[in-house]
Formats: C-alpha cells, sequence, structure tokens
C-alpha cells in the first residue's frame, strides 16, 4: 500500500498521475540539514536586503547629484503613492504561494503553466488598476505637494517612463 504524500493529505492531487517516488521528488544534498538550509536561506535573504539598502542609498546620493533635492521628493512621492496603491495587490501574492505549493510539490507542470497564466492575468488587470488610480490622483497632486504647480508634463513624462516600462514586462 502506497502511503499518501504530504500534499496529498492536505488535499491536493494531480489529475492522472501516478505517486512520485519519494527519491525523486527532493533531490536535497543528504549532507544538509533542515536547520542548515534555513540557515543558510536566512543569510541569503539578509545579504540580499542589505544589497537593496546599499542600491538605495547608492541611487539616492546619485539621483540628489544629478538632479537635486526638488526631484528627489518628487519620485519619493510617486513612489509612497505607489507603494499605498500597491495595496490593490490584496494577496494574490500569498495566495499564489499557497495553490502553488501542491503542483510543485507533485511536479505537475500542467496545472502549475495553469496557474501562471491565470495570475498574469490577475496581475496585468490590478497593474492597470493601480496605473488608473495613479494617474486619477494626478490632478490632486498640486493640493497635496507645495511647488508641484512647478512640474511640466514633459518632466512628469519622464518619470512615468520607468513606470510604464514596467508594465510591459
Amino acid at each position: 500500500m502506497v502511503e499518501k504524500s504530504r500534499t496529498e493529505s492536505q488535499g491536493y492531487k494531480p489529475d492522472g498521475e501516478t505517486e512520485v517516488a519519494d527519491e525523486n521528488r527532493n533531490k536535497v544534498p543528504s549532507n544538509m540539514s533542515r536547520t542548515a538550509f534555513a540557515a543558510k536561506n536566512s543569510l541569503f535573504g539578509l545579504l540580499g536586503k542589505i544589497m537593496s539598502l546599499i542600491a538605495n542609498f547608492a541611487s539616492r546620493t546619485v539621483f540628489i547629484y544629478v538632479l537635486g533635492q526638488y526631484y528627489l521628493g518628487i519620485n519619493g512621492l510617486y513612489t509612497d503613492v505607489l507603494s499605498i496603491l500597491s495595496f490593490a495587490e490584496l494577496g494574490f501574492g500569498s495566495a499564489m504561494v499557497f495553490s502553488l505549493y501542491g503542483p510543485v510539490a507533485c511536479d505537475d507542470s500542467e496545472k502549475i503553466r495553469q496557474l501562471m497564466g491565470f495570475y498574469k492575468v490577475v496581475y496585468r488587470i490590478v497593474a492597470l488598476v493601480v496605473f488608473m488610480a495613479g494617474l486619477v490622483m494626478l490632478p490632486f497632486l498640486q493640493y497635496v505637494v507645495t511647488g508641484a504647480d512647478s512640474l511640466s508634463l514633459y518632466e512628469l513624462s519622464d518619470y512615468c517612463g520607468p513606470i510604464a516600462t514596467a508594465f510591459h514586462a
């Protein structure tokens, strides 16, 4: 009798597939324990965060020297507005990770492909909603920031270029 896998006991069973042998399921070097993997993962997460902070500091410094404090403030404002609007994600990232756990564990590539296609559509809709909300908020910028009326449409388009590029990716 074949014992149910952990993912099957949690409610996921791939359609039409037989049980995958345990030795093929987790190809993990036997010389590392789960604690060692967790420590390694934490170390790389910490290094990634430190590199991100250094890159952020360096880019802000260059931004100040090249464009000045005023444009750094405008950039910060747009970054904060987009951060607030990104709450429109509504937990789809967590739902995606949860729903992909079973198919990835059972190597169900068709189910993974279907879920990724669905989340691609969801995230494009979320991106469109965030972009449109940002455009709706744009006329009210002059009431939020003093001196924002001196920001020309041409200068504003320079800020929207990278955002538009991100939506095409």
